[in-house]
């Protein structure tokens, strides 16, 4: 590589660094303003040529990725001993996934946040009785990657005043038990929302899919929850 490719390509990262400062915090607020909106988006940019998709917003696998995976990621790898998303379970798998390097680790916590739309993809896709394909699967899976990805935010949040404050046990009790009425919460408004919006179903079954998805999230990472405990 010579030295003008080497600076066209460092242009092209800053650049595209600079449009994702911009564009996430305007996607971030979009979502969480309008979650339903977020269906009718992905549909609209999915039919278009492929260079012209997502931009006027973050496309919604790097948005979730950057939103959510990212400071999960960052977190534990340089502050290990202040839990992130994990604090009311045992510390066990944060410890070991510090053996792992850097790409390891990030497919871990990747797994682990990914888990959240594809359980309510899942829940969405059969409940509209659609089989589960490649072309099929991708609107409702890329509409809830953008969903949920808000829902790092109040564990960010959390993250910082403890890592900051060192809370003692009441209130930090207090913050760890408000941040995660936060998080279900929006899990829950945001895909009755979603639900009404793509489905145009009552809102007591939009309720019932939005738990039934969490239902299932939490039978995707039981097996993890178990190993925990286990080595502790």
């Amino acid at each position: 590589m010579n030295l003008s490719d080497i600076l066209k390509t460092t242009e092209d990262l800053l650049y595209q660094i600079i449009l994702w400062m911009l564009l996430i915090p305007k996607t971030l607020y979009k979502v969480i303003r309008q979650p339903a909106w977020v269906s009718e988006y992905v549909e609209n940019e999915l039919i278009k040529p492929v260079d012209d998709r997502f931009d006027a917003f973050m496309s919604p696998l790097l948005f979730f990725v950057l939103v959510a995976v990212l400071p999960n990621l960052i977190a534990n790898t340089f502050w290990p001993e202040t839990p992130y998303t994990d604090f009311m379970t045992h510390r066990g798998i944060v410890e070991h996934s510090g053996s792992l390097n850097s790409q390891h680790r990030f497919l871990v916590y990747g797994c682990m946040w990914a888990f959240l739309p594809l359980s309510y993809s899942l829940v969405h896709q059969i409940s509209m009785g659609k089989q589960i394909t490649k072309s099929c699967f991708r609107p409702t899976f890329y509409a809830h990657c953008m969903k949920v990805a808000p829902a790092s935010i109040p564990f960010i949040i959390r993250f910082i005043l403890v890592k900051n404050l060192d809370p003692l046990p009441g209130p930090l009790l207090a913050i760890n038990l408000g941040t995660l009425v936060v998080v279900f919460v929006w899990l829950i408004y945001s895909d009755v929302a979603l639900s009404r919006k793509m489905r145009n179903v009552s809102r007591a079954k939009a309720v019932t899919l939005g738990l039934l998805g969490l239902v299932i999230y939490y039978g995707f990472i039981a097996p993890v929850i178990l190993i925990e405990n286990a080595i502790k």
